[in-house]
């Protein structure tokens, strides 16, 4: 009986950091938004909000939030090699983990070129707990 209730929680731990498929809304250089943000919107009046801070445009993308809520990561100003790249969404214990990628240009760079202002923006299925944001440090898979 033992092994069967370790069989079961193990499942279920797995189950509960299994990664939410997540779908790219945007994804660029070229956000309006110039600081850095975590954001998550789980109504479409917040999402009409970032979208039109992020773009200037009061048409944003159609989300269904009885079923989708938008998670964005914008960057910032950077230099021409900066970057954002949301890797992925899990559930682990009482939260929603978005684990992010952020690529910034040497000083030196940047400094002398154009700066531009990274963003990545998704849909994953809505979950009524906390969100945490984690920049992930390891190089990307290729």
């Amino acid at each position: 009986m033992r092994q069967c209730a370790c069989a079961l929680a193990i499942v279920a731990t797995a189950a509960a950091q299994a990664p939410a498929p997540l779908r790219t809304l945007a994804r660029g250089s070229d956000s309006r938004i110039t600081a850095h943000h975590e954001l998550v919107a789980r109504t479409a009046a917040r999402w009409q909000l970032i979208w039109h801070e992020h773009t200037g445009s009061s048409a944003a993308p159609d989300v269904d939030f009885s079923r989708d809520m938008v998670i964005g990561v914008f960057g910032g100003s950077g230099g021409p090699d900066a970057s954002i790249e949301i890797v992925g969404v899990t559930r682990e214990g009482g939260s929603v983990v978005v684990r992010y990628r952020e690529q910034r240009s040497p000083a030196d760079r940047a400094s002398r070129t154009a700066t531009i202002a990274p963003f990545h923006i998704v849909v994953v299925p809505a979950e009524r707990v906390p969100v945490r944001f984690v920049v992930v440090t390891s190089p990307p898979d290729d």
